[in-house]
């Protein structure tokens, strides 16, 4: 009698609960699961997809990333995540993000154009739900442009338990809506253990750079995000156009938005991405969620259809897929995983696991320098004896890039091989940007990183911070034009200087150690490299 009463009482607190908040939890057992963040796991959204209008709960179940087994309700409840809109209430999330340090779970509402989203978090101990921040419908100071235009789709907390989703603005023509303004990412503050209604920070830091959406605001439609242990984040996309009048999804792309290119401040400006490689095998699918484990591979959610989309009359039937890949283009089916609920489709995916490598398997990466008014670059790989070719490619904005050079692998016999290449005829640009496109037989293409020349500048960071992640020290490879005084500052994520240092560097290659950092706190620091009035910014996480 005495467990009786306590499970009435617990069931009437949530009840009173969700009747504050305006959200509402379908209570199944009082199980509780806190996320594992060992590596073995990555969990999964699934939504009601029977249409049934009302009372269409979602769940959250664990995936098994060796075997594809779903494991049981988290937290033993399923959640009625809903929101009202002007043809009804909208039922379920598209994105799924998981703090690593509360263990908490974030989800973002869905509906149409105009009305706010709500980023709700969800406690799996008890099942609580929270609707920490909702998109307001005026300019605020944080949020220089009106959020509730979008639909936030993509959702990832970082290493450092910071918040990020990126929208799709809806609609299928641009409308009022210009392409540089059509996929913002925002930022977001996790309130800790215990929030409380609307405790969040939410800031605007600006737009994925509009040239890689080749004229359409839908080349970067759906999709999801997830960071690595650097803090860098990767973000999968499938494009979307009209094709005989229909919607279709078409190209699936990866690709990754460096640590040093993600804002901390406010802003509008565009956020550069940097292609990683075309994902032929998941093109016109539904890609809902990426997830990485800690060996740096990644898992993608589709939906893949039964038939050609949009055929005449109504849609083809689909199945839920979970895609692994190890290197960077090819996937394979995650043998052993089935949809757990039949009615239900799977909306996303989310880890607590942030690797220090990525795709590992596959190495291209790019260094250059300026050698007296020339380009000199060199690049090292592990998979010299499958290349086809390699095409060096030149930008000047960092985001369209023309062939600059065709190279052929020599040495075909040996995986690993290292290139070099001089380009002479950078011409009157001060600033020039560079990456490594290597082409395999049979359509796969893989990219470097993208690297930054100064033709005009003083001094020149030669490669990024290493190692990034840091515990005590770092260290900086600088090329000087001239020799003089290098002042070096290290700021925390709130702007604070924590650590400065003025160095006497020659001119030419200098190598510069920044120690004396463990009794640091971890977490988010940019270290900024003066030279004059010229300043160079990168950002760098304390473990």
């Amino acid at each position: 009698m005495k467990t009786l009463t306590a499970l009435l009482k617990k069931t009437l607190i949530l009840m009173l609960l969700f009747a504050v908040t305006g959200l509402t939890l379908k209570q199944n057992s009082t199980v509780a699961q806190v996320p594992d963040c060992s590596g073995a796991m990555m969990y999964a959204l699934f939504n009601d997809s029977t249409g049934s209008g009302t009372n269409a709960p979602s769940q959250i179940r664990s995936v098994n990333y060796v075997t594809g087994a779903t494991g049981p309700l988290v937290g033993g409840v399923t959640y009625l995540i809903q929101k009202a809109g002007s043809g009804g209430p909208y039922y379920g999330s598209a994105g799924l993000g998981l703090d690593p340090v509360n263990k908490h779970f974030f989800v973002v509402t869905q509906m149409s154009n105009g009305i706010p989203k709500d980023i709700i978090d969800i406690n799996p101990v008890g099942g609580a739900m929270t609707v920490v921040f909702s998109t307001p419908i005026v300019v605020t100071g944080n949020i220089p442009d009106i959020l509730s235009n979008y639909h936030f789709v993509k959702l990832a907390i970082s290493p450092g338990g910071i918040g990020y989703a990126i929208g799709v603005h809806r609609d299928t023509t641009l409308g009022s809506f210009t392409s540089a303004k059509c996929n913002p990412l925002i930022s977001f503050t996790t309130c800790g253990g215990a929030p409380s209604v609307n405790c969040s920070t939410v800031k605007l830091l600006g737009y994925l750079s509009n040239s890689v959406q080749m004229t359409t605001n839908y080349r970067l439609f759906n999709g999801d995000i997830a960071f690595d242990n650097a803090g860098n984040l990767y973000f999968l996309t499938v494009g979307f156009a009209r094709v005989a009048s229909n919607g279709r999804y078409t190209d699936a792309r990866l690709f990754r938005i460096s640590a040093a290119n993600i804002p901390s401040a406010v802003g509008t400006g565009q956020i550069p991405l940097s292609l990683i490689a075309d994902y032929n095998g998941l093109d016109s699918t539904v890609v809902n969620g990426i997830a990485f484990n800690m060996l740096g591979q990644m898992f993608f959610s589709t939906r893949t259809f039964n038939g050609p989309q949009n055929p005449a009359p109504g849609n083809p039937t689909y199945n839920n897929v979970i895609f692994r890949s190890t290197s960077p283009g090819v996937v394979t089916p995650l043998a052993g995983f089935t949809n757990p609920t039949p009615g239900y489709s799977m909306a996303d995916l989310a880890s607590c696991n942030f690797p220090s490598g990525v795709l590992s398997d596959v190495k291209l990466v790019l260094n250059g320098w300026n050698e007296s008014g020339t380009a000199k670059l060199k690049w090292e790989v592990n998979m010299n004896n499958q290349v086809a070719y390699y095409e060096l490619q030149g930008s000047v904005n960092g985001n369209d890039f023309e062939s600059v050079a065709r190279i052929n692998p020599s040495n075909i016999n040996s995986a690993a091989a290292s290139y070099s290449y001089t380009d002479v005829k950078v011409g009157v640009e001060k600033v020039k940007y560079y990456r490594i496109k290597e082409v395999i037989p049979g359509g796969t293409n893989y990219y470097s990183n993208i690297i930054k020349i100064n033709f005009g500048s003083k001094v020149q960071l030669l490669n990024k911070p290493n190692p990034n992640p840091f515990n005590s020290q770092f260290d900086l490879r600088l090329e000087m034009k001239s020799a003089g005084t290098v002042a070096l500052r290290l700021r925390n994520q709130a702007g604070a200087l924590v650590y400065q240092r003025n160095i006497n560097a020659g001119a030419g290659e200098n190598k510069l150690t920044v120690s004396g950092l463990s009794h640091l706190s971890k977490g988010v620091y940019v270290v900024e490299i003066t030279v004059d009035e010229e300043v160079i910014r990168e950002k760098l996480i304390k473990q």
